[in-house]
Formats: structure tokens, C-alpha cells, sequence
């Protein structure tokens, strides 16, 4: 009797020896990663926290190109990512500082990545002027020499 007990005891702890436990946090972060407009998916990416030189995190981003964490510190953070295109792999390095309150307060995307819908169509205009005035020169030239 005592072995079946002893037994029993047995197999009940290692039942919660391997239970699985989660939750969830306030304050996750994710990264979402392009390739101009496509989504780069399970990219290759390290995650670094402020002032540390190993790796916060490493792994690939989901289908949809995110990159998701929960910092446990204010600071600069940097993740270096790695897509793969057709051509190749490209590699970022984005810089990110979080304050206090787990909120990014400044990011390092270059300017052309904010305003590249600005500078495309400034420079649309600009490059139509620029050949209507070769087209109008090219006309006045030729008219001076017949």
C-alpha cells in the first residue's frame, strides 16, 4: 500500500513539474519591418538594451515582419535586423530610446523614410519642369537656326 502511495505522489509531481504557465505584460514593444512596401518576414534580428553588449533578444520577426519584446529599462536600444531580398540581405540598424514608461521617445528612421512621399512628388515636379524647359529650349533653338 505504502509503494502505491508512493507511487501516486510520484506521478502528481511530475504533473506540475512540467505544467506551462504564461501571462501577459503591459508595456510590450513591437517593431514592425519593411522592404519599401513589402513585409520582411522572418528576418533575422538581435535586440540590444541600453549599455549591454550581449543580446536582450534574438530570433526572426512573424509572418507580418514584427519583432516583439518587453524592454525592462529606459535607455537607447538598437535592433539590428537582416531581411532577405531577391538580391540579397540588407542590414538596419535601428535605434530606438524608451523612457521610463516603456514609450519610444525618439527613433533613428532616416529622413527619406519619413518624408519619402514628400521628396517623390517635389521631385516629380521638378524633373517634369525641368524637361518641359529642355523641350521649350530645344524648340527655341531650332527655330533660330531655320
Amino acid at each position: 500500500m505504502r509503494s502505491f502511495v508512493f507511487m501516486m505522489l510520484l506521478s502528481v509531481s511530475s504533473l506540475l513539474a512540467h505544467s506551462v504557465e504564461h501571462e501577459f505584460h503591459d508595456g510590450a514593444m513591437a517593431v514592425k519591418l519593411l522592404l519599401g512596401s513589402d513585409l520582411a518576414s522572418f528576418s533575422p534580428y538581435t535586440l540590444y538594451a541600453p549599455n549591454a553588449s550581449l543580446p536582450f533578444q534574438e530570433g526572426q520577426s512573424d509572418k507580418n515582419g514584427i519583432v516583439a519584446f518587453v524592454p525592462d529599462r529606459a535607455g537607447m536600444w538598437k535592433l539590428v535586423a537582416t531581411p532577405g531580398s531577391d538580391h540579397g540581405g540588407h542590414q538596419f540598424n535601428i535605434l530606438f530610446e524608451v523612457n521610463e514608461h516603456q514609450v519610444v521617445v525618439w527613433d533613428s528612421a532616416p529622413l527619406f523614410t519619413r518624408y519619402a512621399q514628400v521628396i517623390s512628388g517635389i521631385s516629380l515636379i521638378i524633373g517634369f519642369f525641368g524637361i518641359m524647359m529642355a523641350w521649350k529650349t530645344r524648340s527655341k533653338i531650332k527655330k533660330e537656326r531655320a
